[in-house]
Protein backbone atom coordinates (compact mmCIF):
# COMPACT_ATOMS: atom_id res chain seq x y z
CA UNK A 1 0.00 0.00 0.00
CA UNK A 2 3.07 2.21 0.38
CA UNK A 3 3.88 2.63 -3.30
CA UNK A 4 -0.05 3.43 -3.74
CA UNK A 5 -0.60 6.18 -1.03
CA UNK A 6 3.26 7.30 -2.20
CA UNK A 7 1.77 7.59 -6.30
CA UNK A 8 -1.12 9.28 -4.82
CA UNK A 9 -0.01 11.84 -2.63
CA UNK A 10 2.64 13.25 -5.45
CA UNK A 11 -0.55 13.41 -7.75
CA UNK A 12 -1.95 15.69 -5.40
CA UNK A 13 1.43 17.49 -4.93
CA UNK A 14 1.39 18.03 -8.36
CA UNK A 15 -2.58 19.30 -8.68
CA UNK A 16 -1.44 21.60 -6.07
CA UNK A 17 1.34 22.78 -7.58
CA UNK A 18 -0.68 23.10 -11.21
CA UNK A 19 -3.54 25.10 -9.10
CA UNK A 20 -0.71 27.63 -7.56
CA UNK A 21 1.14 27.96 -10.55
CA UNK A 22 -1.75 29.20 -12.56
CA UNK A 23 -3.40 31.03 -10.08
CA UNK A 24 -0.09 33.28 -8.53
CA UNK A 25 0.86 35.33 -11.67
CA UNK A 26 4.70 35.71 -10.25
CA UNK A 27 5.28 32.19 -9.96
CA UNK A 28 4.52 31.77 -13.96
CA UNK A 29 6.60 35.21 -14.25
CA UNK A 30 10.41 33.65 -12.10
CA UNK A 31 8.90 30.04 -14.07
CA UNK A 32 8.73 28.87 -10.74
CA UNK A 33 7.30 24.89 -12.21
CA UNK A 34 4.34 23.07 -10.71
CA UNK A 35 6.76 20.07 -10.18
CA UNK A 36 8.90 22.24 -7.67
CA UNK A 37 5.66 24.14 -5.92
CA UNK A 38 4.58 20.15 -5.68
CA UNK A 39 8.01 18.92 -4.66
CA UNK A 40 7.74 21.88 -1.89
CA UNK A 41 4.16 20.71 -0.48
CA UNK A 42 5.18 17.61 -0.39
CA UNK A 43 8.86 18.62 1.90
CA UNK A 44 6.64 20.31 4.17
CA UNK A 45 4.38 17.70 5.37
CA UNK A 46 6.70 15.45 6.31
CA UNK A 47 9.53 14.74 9.12
CA UNK A 48 11.02 18.30 8.50
CA UNK A 49 7.93 19.95 8.66
CA UNK A 50 4.13 19.10 9.85
CA UNK A 51 4.86 15.25 9.92
CA UNK A 52 1.47 14.68 8.37
CA UNK A 53 3.16 11.77 6.04
CA UNK A 54 4.57 8.95 7.15
CA UNK A 55 8.54 8.45 6.76
CA UNK A 56 7.75 5.16 4.51
CA UNK A 57 6.55 7.65 1.83
CA UNK A 58 9.19 9.56 1.49
CA UNK A 59 11.91 6.48 1.63
CA UNK A 60 9.83 5.34 -1.52
CA UNK A 61 9.90 8.67 -3.45
CA UNK A 62 13.86 8.64 -2.42
CA UNK A 63 14.00 5.77 -4.89
CA UNK A 64 12.22 7.54 -7.81
CA UNK A 65 14.61 9.60 -8.74
CA UNK A 66 17.18 6.22 -9.55
CA UNK A 67 14.16 4.32 -11.24
CA UNK A 68 13.00 7.13 -13.24
CA UNK A 69 16.31 9.10 -15.00
CA UNK A 70 16.46 5.46 -16.84
CA UNK A 71 13.12 5.56 -18.32
CA UNK A 72 13.57 9.81 -18.98
CA UNK A 73 16.60 9.50 -21.36
CA UNK A 74 14.86 6.12 -22.70
CA UNK A 75 11.81 8.25 -23.91
CA UNK A 76 13.99 11.48 -24.83
CA UNK A 77 15.35 9.71 -27.46
CA UNK A 78 12.02 8.65 -28.63
CA UNK A 79 10.54 11.81 -28.31
CA UNK A 80 13.50 13.51 -30.41
CA UNK A 81 12.22 14.68 -33.80
CA UNK A 82 13.56 14.23 -36.87
CA UNK A 83 17.04 15.94 -38.00
CA UNK A 84 15.84 17.98 -41.46
CA UNK A 85 17.74 19.98 -44.01
CA UNK A 86 17.80 23.55 -43.51
CA UNK A 87 18.62 26.66 -46.20
CA UNK A 88 19.99 28.65 -44.00
CA UNK A 89 23.68 28.96 -43.47
CA UNK A 90 25.77 26.81 -41.21
CA UNK A 91 27.86 29.48 -40.00
CA UNK A 92 25.76 31.12 -37.18
CA UNK A 93 24.49 27.36 -36.26
CA UNK A 94 28.07 26.14 -35.83
CA UNK A 95 29.46 29.55 -33.79
CA UNK A 96 26.21 29.25 -31.58
CA UNK A 97 26.66 25.44 -30.73
CA UNK A 98 30.07 26.30 -30.00
CA UNK A 99 29.59 28.79 -27.25
CA UNK A 100 27.09 26.51 -25.54
CA UNK A 101 30.11 24.08 -25.04
CA UNK A 102 32.40 26.90 -23.85
CA UNK A 103 29.10 27.89 -21.74
CA UNK A 104 28.57 24.70 -20.41
CA UNK A 105 32.34 23.43 -19.54
CA UNK A 106 33.50 26.55 -18.23
CA UNK A 107 30.80 26.25 -15.46
CA UNK A 108 31.94 22.58 -14.99
CA UNK A 109 35.78 23.99 -14.94
CA UNK A 110 35.09 27.06 -12.63
CA UNK A 111 32.77 24.93 -10.14
CA UNK A 112 35.31 22.14 -10.04
CA UNK A 113 38.05 24.34 -9.39
CA UNK A 114 36.00 25.90 -6.37
CA UNK A 115 34.74 22.60 -4.92
CA UNK A 116 38.39 21.34 -4.84
CA UNK A 117 39.03 23.69 -1.77
CA UNK A 118 36.42 21.56 0.25
CA UNK A 119 36.14 18.12 1.47
CA UNK A 120 35.87 15.29 -0.61
CA UNK A 121 32.51 14.35 0.31
CA UNK A 122 31.34 17.18 -1.69
CA UNK A 123 33.46 16.96 -4.97
CA UNK A 124 30.01 16.12 -6.74
CA UNK A 125 28.53 19.49 -5.89
CA UNK A 126 31.03 20.86 -8.50
CA UNK A 127 28.85 19.91 -10.89
CA UNK A 128 25.72 21.89 -9.72
CA UNK A 129 26.09 25.00 -11.48
CA UNK A 130 26.34 23.79 -15.19
CA UNK A 131 23.70 20.66 -14.34
CA UNK A 132 21.43 22.91 -11.75
CA UNK A 133 21.34 26.33 -13.72
CA UNK A 134 22.09 25.07 -17.19
CA UNK A 135 20.10 22.02 -17.18
CA UNK A 136 16.88 23.18 -14.38
CA UNK A 137 15.51 20.95 -11.79
CA UNK A 138 14.96 18.14 -14.08
CA UNK A 139 18.51 17.60 -14.55
CA UNK A 140 19.07 18.48 -10.74
CA UNK A 141 16.70 15.57 -9.43
CA UNK A 142 18.99 13.65 -12.44
CA UNK A 143 22.31 14.14 -10.96
CA UNK A 144 20.88 12.77 -7.25
CA UNK A 145 19.63 9.86 -8.99
CA UNK A 146 23.72 8.96 -10.27
CA UNK A 147 25.31 10.36 -7.18
CA UNK A 148 22.84 8.04 -4.81
CA UNK A 149 24.46 5.07 -6.60
CA UNK A 150 27.91 6.66 -6.07
CA UNK A 151 27.07 7.35 -2.47
CA UNK A 152 27.37 11.03 -2.45
CA UNK A 153 23.78 12.21 -2.59
CA UNK A 154 24.05 15.00 -0.11
CA UNK A 155 26.74 16.70 -2.44
CA UNK A 156 24.21 16.29 -5.33
CA UNK A 157 20.87 17.53 -3.74
CA UNK A 158 22.77 21.02 -3.86
CA UNK A 159 21.94 20.95 -6.92
CA UNK A 160 17.93 21.04 -6.58
CA UNK A 161 18.93 24.29 -4.11
CA UNK A 162 21.35 25.69 -6.57
CA UNK A 163 18.74 25.43 -9.92
CA UNK A 164 16.50 27.42 -7.40
CA UNK A 165 18.83 30.24 -7.04
CA UNK A 166 19.98 29.77 -10.67
CA UNK A 167 16.22 30.93 -11.84
CA UNK A 168 16.12 33.94 -9.35
CA UNK A 169 19.48 35.37 -10.02
CA UNK A 170 18.90 34.80 -14.15
CA UNK A 171 15.36 36.39 -13.92
CA UNK A 172 16.61 39.74 -11.97
CA UNK A 173 20.24 39.48 -13.28
CA UNK A 174 18.47 39.17 -16.68
CA UNK A 175 16.25 42.39 -16.68
CA UNK A 176 19.58 44.54 -15.37
CA UNK A 177 21.84 43.06 -18.23
CA UNK A 178 18.87 44.01 -20.30
CA UNK A 179 18.45 47.56 -19.44
CA UNK A 180 22.41 47.69 -19.78
CA UNK A 181 22.49 46.78 -23.52
CA UNK A 182 19.41 48.43 -23.99
CA UNK A 183 21.85 51.92 -23.21
CA UNK A 184 24.42 50.68 -25.59
CA UNK A 185 22.72 49.46 -28.18
CA UNK A 186 19.90 51.93 -28.21
CA UNK A 187 20.90 53.47 -31.73
CA UNK A 188 20.78 50.15 -33.48
CA UNK A 189 17.02 49.60 -35.91
CA UNK A 190 18.02 46.97 -37.34
CA UNK A 191 15.38 44.55 -36.07
CA UNK A 192 15.22 41.23 -37.51
CA UNK A 193 11.72 40.02 -39.21
CA UNK A 194 10.18 38.05 -36.63
CA UNK A 195 6.77 35.38 -34.99
CA UNK A 196 5.08 37.55 -32.67
CA UNK A 197 4.12 35.16 -29.18
CA UNK A 198 1.62 37.23 -27.33
CA UNK A 199 2.05 34.57 -24.49
CA UNK A 200 4.96 31.77 -23.40
CA UNK A 201 4.07 28.86 -22.14
CA UNK A 202 7.48 28.06 -19.97
CA UNK A 203 5.87 24.38 -18.94
CA UNK A 204 6.44 23.36 -22.47
CA UNK A 205 10.55 24.62 -22.41
CA UNK A 206 11.82 22.82 -18.89
CA UNK A 207 15.63 22.18 -18.34
CA UNK A 208 17.45 21.86 -21.85
CA UNK A 209 14.69 19.64 -23.42
CA UNK A 210 13.13 22.57 -24.53
CA UNK A 211 14.84 24.12 -27.18
CA UNK A 212 13.31 24.46 -30.77
CA UNK A 213 9.91 24.29 -31.41
CA UNK A 214 7.34 21.86 -30.06
CA UNK A 215 6.37 19.36 -33.61
CA UNK A 216 3.57 17.19 -33.63
CA UNK A 217 4.81 13.90 -35.06
CA UNK A 218 6.64 12.85 -37.91
CA UNK A 219 5.61 14.55 -41.01
CA UNK A 220 6.09 11.48 -43.16
CA UNK A 221 3.35 9.45 -40.70
CA UNK A 222 0.84 10.45 -42.99
CA UNK A 223 2.49 9.64 -46.04
CA UNK A 224 4.40 6.36 -45.34
CA UNK A 225 2.34 2.59 -44.92
CA UNK A 226 2.32 1.29 -41.50
CA UNK A 227 0.06 -0.32 -38.78
CA UNK A 228 -3.64 0.94 -38.39
CA UNK A 229 -3.50 1.93 -34.58
CA UNK A 230 -6.39 3.56 -32.45
CA UNK A 231 -5.45 5.61 -29.70
CA UNK A 232 -4.81 2.94 -27.16
CA UNK A 233 -3.27 0.93 -29.22
CA UNK A 234 -1.18 3.94 -30.08
CA UNK A 235 -0.22 4.66 -26.34
CA UNK A 236 0.20 1.34 -25.56
CA UNK A 237 3.13 0.94 -28.02
CA UNK A 238 4.67 3.83 -26.86
CA UNK A 239 4.69 2.73 -23.36
CA UNK A 240 6.14 -0.73 -23.85
CA UNK A 241 8.64 1.28 -26.54
CA UNK A 242 9.50 3.47 -23.23
CA UNK A 243 9.96 0.82 -21.40
CA UNK A 244 11.92 -1.98 -23.54
CA UNK A 245 15.43 -0.12 -23.74
CA UNK A 246 15.55 0.13 -20.09
CA UNK A 247 14.58 -3.30 -19.05
CA UNK A 248 16.48 -4.64 -22.34
CA UNK A 249 20.02 -2.44 -20.57
CA UNK A 250 19.05 -4.03 -16.64
CA UNK A 251 19.32 -7.56 -17.92
CA UNK A 252 22.21 -6.52 -20.71
CA UNK A 253 24.44 -5.05 -17.89
CA UNK A 254 23.22 -8.18 -14.83
CA UNK A 255 24.32 -10.77 -17.61
CA UNK A 256 27.46 -9.48 -18.60
CA UNK A 257 28.37 -8.49 -15.31
CA UNK A 258 27.81 -12.26 -14.13
CA UNK A 259 30.61 -12.96 -17.45
CA UNK A 260 33.12 -11.08 -16.11
CA UNK A 261 32.96 -11.53 -12.53
CA UNK A 262 34.13 -14.83 -13.55
CA UNK A 263 37.25 -13.76 -16.03
CA UNK A 264 38.04 -9.91 -15.08
CA UNK A 265 36.79 -9.36 -12.07
CA UNK A 266 38.05 -5.19 -12.29
CA UNK A 267 36.46 -4.76 -15.47
CA UNK A 268 33.52 -6.35 -13.49
CA UNK A 269 33.74 -4.04 -10.94
CA UNK A 270 33.89 -1.19 -13.34
CA UNK A 271 30.52 -2.22 -15.06
CA UNK A 272 28.92 -1.62 -11.66
CA UNK A 273 30.06 1.98 -11.78
CA UNK A 274 28.18 2.53 -15.36
CA UNK A 275 24.48 3.87 -14.63
CA UNK A 276 21.96 2.16 -16.22
CA UNK A 277 20.07 5.15 -18.12
CA UNK A 278 23.47 5.46 -20.50
CA UNK A 279 22.93 1.74 -21.53
CA UNK A 280 19.08 2.02 -21.55
CA UNK A 281 19.61 5.29 -23.98
CA UNK A 282 22.24 3.10 -26.42
CA UNK A 283 19.48 0.56 -26.93
CA UNK A 284 16.83 3.02 -27.09
CA UNK A 285 17.98 4.16 -30.97
CA UNK A 286 17.42 1.10 -32.24
CA UNK A 287 14.27 0.54 -30.80
CA UNK A 288 13.47 4.13 -32.55
CA UNK A 289 14.72 3.00 -35.69
CA UNK A 290 12.61 -0.13 -35.61
CA UNK A 291 9.53 1.82 -34.61
CA UNK A 292 10.43 4.22 -37.66
CA UNK A 293 10.80 1.49 -39.95
CA UNK A 294 7.01 0.09 -39.22
CA UNK A 295 5.61 3.65 -39.06
CA UNK A 296 4.27 3.46 -35.81
CA UNK A 297 7.02 5.84 -33.87
CA UNK A 298 4.76 8.65 -32.34
CA UNK A 299 6.89 11.13 -30.98
CA UNK A 300 3.81 13.29 -29.54
CA UNK A 301 3.41 10.30 -27.02
CA UNK A 302 6.80 10.25 -26.21
CA UNK A 303 6.90 13.72 -25.35
CA UNK A 304 4.32 13.39 -23.04
CA UNK A 305 5.26 9.86 -21.36
CA UNK A 306 8.74 12.34 -21.13
CA UNK A 307 7.48 15.23 -18.89
CA UNK A 308 5.26 13.02 -16.89
CA UNK A 309 8.83 11.38 -15.86
CA UNK A 310 10.14 14.83 -15.84
CA UNK A 311 7.20 15.79 -13.71
CA UNK A 312 7.41 12.71 -10.76
CA UNK A 313 10.96 13.13 -10.68
CA UNK A 314 11.32 16.66 -9.58
CA UNK A 315 8.41 16.03 -7.19
CA UNK A 316 10.35 13.39 -5.81
CA UNK A 317 14.30 14.53 -5.74
CA UNK A 318 12.43 18.05 -3.86
CA UNK A 319 9.78 16.07 -1.61
CA UNK A 320 13.26 14.14 -0.40
CA UNK A 321 15.22 16.91 0.03
CA UNK A 322 17.44 17.48 3.27
CA UNK A 323 17.17 20.78 4.62
CA UNK A 324 19.71 21.02 6.76
CA UNK A 325 22.00 20.55 3.94
CA UNK A 326 21.43 24.29 3.80
CA UNK A 327 22.93 25.05 7.26
CA UNK A 328 26.18 22.40 6.58
CA UNK A 329 26.65 24.08 3.05
CA UNK A 330 26.11 27.71 2.71
CA UNK A 331 29.57 28.00 2.15
CA UNK A 332 29.52 26.37 -0.95
CA UNK A 333 26.56 26.98 -2.45
CA UNK A 334 27.44 30.60 -1.97
CA UNK A 335 31.15 30.29 -3.60
CA UNK A 336 29.42 28.17 -6.67
CA UNK A 337 27.03 30.98 -7.37
CA UNK A 338 29.59 33.43 -7.39
CA UNK A 339 31.80 31.70 -9.79
CA UNK A 340 29.12 30.60 -11.95
CA UNK A 341 27.68 34.41 -12.35
CA UNK A 342 30.90 35.74 -13.07
CA UNK A 343 31.41 33.23 -15.75
CA UNK A 344 27.80 33.47 -16.96
CA UNK A 345 28.38 37.65 -17.27
CA UNK A 346 31.77 37.35 -18.73
CA UNK A 347 30.34 35.11 -21.46
CA UNK A 348 27.54 37.19 -21.87
CA UNK A 349 29.61 40.61 -22.11
CA UNK A 350 33.20 39.69 -24.01
CA UNK A 351 32.90 36.34 -25.55
CA UNK A 352 29.76 36.24 -27.10
CA UNK A 353 30.07 40.06 -28.94
CA UNK A 354 33.14 38.12 -30.72
CA UNK A 355 31.48 35.01 -31.42
CA UNK A 356 27.96 35.06 -32.18
CA UNK A 357 25.60 36.43 -34.86
CA UNK A 358 22.60 38.24 -33.96
CA UNK A 359 24.11 40.14 -31.13
CA UNK A 360 23.09 40.73 -28.45
CA UNK A 361 19.66 38.57 -29.51
CA UNK A 362 21.48 35.19 -29.10
CA UNK A 363 23.73 36.41 -26.57
CA UNK A 364 19.91 36.66 -24.52
CA UNK A 365 18.85 33.88 -24.98
CA UNK A 366 22.20 31.79 -24.50
CA UNK A 367 22.13 33.39 -20.83
CA UNK A 368 18.35 33.19 -19.68
CA UNK A 369 19.35 29.08 -20.70
CA UNK A 370 22.60 28.91 -18.70
CA UNK A 371 21.75 30.92 -15.09
CA UNK A 372 17.94 28.97 -15.43
CA UNK A 373 16.02 27.14 -18.56
CA UNK A 374 15.50 27.42 -22.25
CA UNK A 375 12.11 29.37 -21.59
CA UNK A 376 13.73 32.35 -19.52
CA UNK A 377 16.33 32.91 -21.60
CA UNK A 378 12.98 33.31 -24.07
CA UNK A 379 10.88 35.26 -21.82
CA UNK A 380 14.28 37.69 -20.78
CA UNK A 381 14.79 38.62 -25.07
CA UNK A 382 10.67 38.91 -25.22
CA UNK A 383 11.64 41.67 -22.42
CA UNK A 384 13.97 43.25 -24.63
CA UNK A 385 12.70 43.35 -28.09
CA UNK A 386 8.66 43.16 -26.84
CA UNK A 387 8.42 39.78 -29.06
CA UNK A 388 11.13 36.83 -30.13
CA UNK A 389 12.79 37.26 -33.42
CA UNK A 390 12.60 34.30 -35.51
CA UNK A 391 15.81 33.58 -36.96
CA UNK A 392 17.90 34.09 -34.03
CA UNK A 393 15.26 32.01 -32.40
CA UNK A 394 16.04 29.19 -34.93
CA UNK A 395 19.73 29.38 -35.09
CA UNK A 396 19.63 28.46 -31.38
CA UNK A 397 17.02 25.66 -32.40
CA UNK A 398 18.88 24.67 -34.88
CA UNK A 399 22.10 23.96 -32.53
CA UNK A 400 20.61 22.59 -29.63
CA UNK A 401 20.88 18.85 -30.79
CA UNK A 402 24.32 19.43 -31.59
CA UNK A 403 25.03 20.35 -27.28
CA UNK A 404 21.52 19.47 -25.54
CA UNK A 405 21.97 15.48 -25.35
CA UNK A 406 25.30 15.86 -24.22
CA UNK A 407 25.52 19.10 -21.77
CA UNK A 408 23.24 21.08 -19.29
CA UNK A 409 22.40 18.32 -17.77
CA UNK A 410 23.08 15.66 -20.71
CA UNK A 411 25.07 12.23 -20.82
CA UNK A 412 28.43 13.94 -20.53
CA UNK A 413 27.05 16.14 -17.53
CA UNK A 414 26.05 13.11 -15.80
CA UNK A 415 28.93 10.66 -16.56
CA UNK A 416 31.77 13.17 -15.20
CA UNK A 417 30.94 12.81 -11.79
CA UNK A 418 31.92 9.72 -11.62
CA UNK A 419 35.58 11.00 -13.03
CA UNK A 420 35.57 13.76 -10.86
CA UNK A 421 35.45 10.78 -8.04
CA UNK A 422 38.05 8.86 -10.12
CA UNK A 423 40.78 11.76 -10.45
CA UNK A 424 39.81 14.45 -8.61
CA UNK A 425 37.98 17.80 -8.95
CA UNK A 426 41.05 19.88 -9.75
CA UNK A 427 42.43 17.32 -12.25
CA UNK A 428 39.46 17.66 -14.40
CA UNK A 429 39.20 21.18 -14.06
CA UNK A 430 42.70 21.45 -15.46
CA UNK A 431 41.65 19.20 -18.51
CA UNK A 432 38.16 20.84 -19.01
CA UNK A 433 40.00 24.81 -18.80
CA UNK A 434 42.39 23.61 -21.51
CA UNK A 435 39.94 22.36 -23.75
CA UNK A 436 37.54 25.60 -23.00
CA UNK A 437 40.87 27.66 -24.35
CA UNK A 438 41.75 25.64 -26.99
CA UNK A 439 37.94 25.77 -28.46
CA UNK A 440 37.75 29.26 -27.81
CA UNK A 441 40.44 30.13 -29.83
CA UNK A 442 39.51 28.04 -32.67
CA UNK A 443 36.47 29.60 -32.65
CA UNK A 444 37.38 33.06 -32.97
CA UNK A 445 39.87 32.12 -35.37
CA UNK A 446 37.58 30.55 -37.46
CA UNK A 447 35.26 34.06 -36.73
CA UNK A 448 37.93 36.74 -38.17
CA UNK A 449 38.60 34.19 -40.52
CA UNK A 450 35.10 34.19 -42.25
CA UNK A 451 34.94 38.02 -41.70
CA UNK A 452 38.04 38.64 -43.73
CA UNK A 453 36.52 36.70 -46.67
CA UNK A 454 33.42 38.72 -46.37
Amino acid sequence: MIAVSSTGFACLALLVGMLLYYRISVLRKYLIQPALLGGIFLLALGSQGTAMIAQENYDTWSRWPGFLISFLFSTLILAAPDNRSSSRSIGPVFFQGGYVWILALGQIAAGLAVISFFDSRWWVAGHIIEIGWMGGHGSAAALIAVADDLGHREAAELALFSATIGLLYGSISGMLFINIIKRKFENDHAVDSGIHYSKINPGRLSGNGGEGPDRNNDAESSTKPGLDLDENAGWLISIIAAVLPVAVAYFFLELLSLALARTYPDASMWLGKLPLFFIALLFAFPVRKILQAWNILDTGHARILNSLILEFLIVSAIATLNLGLLLDSWEILLSLTLIGALWTAFCFFWIAPRLLDHHPDLAIINYGMSTGVTALGLLLLRSYRNRIPSEPATIYGLAAPFSAPFIGGGIISLLLPIWTLEFGPLSLSLVLCIIVICLLLSLLWFRRSLSGKN
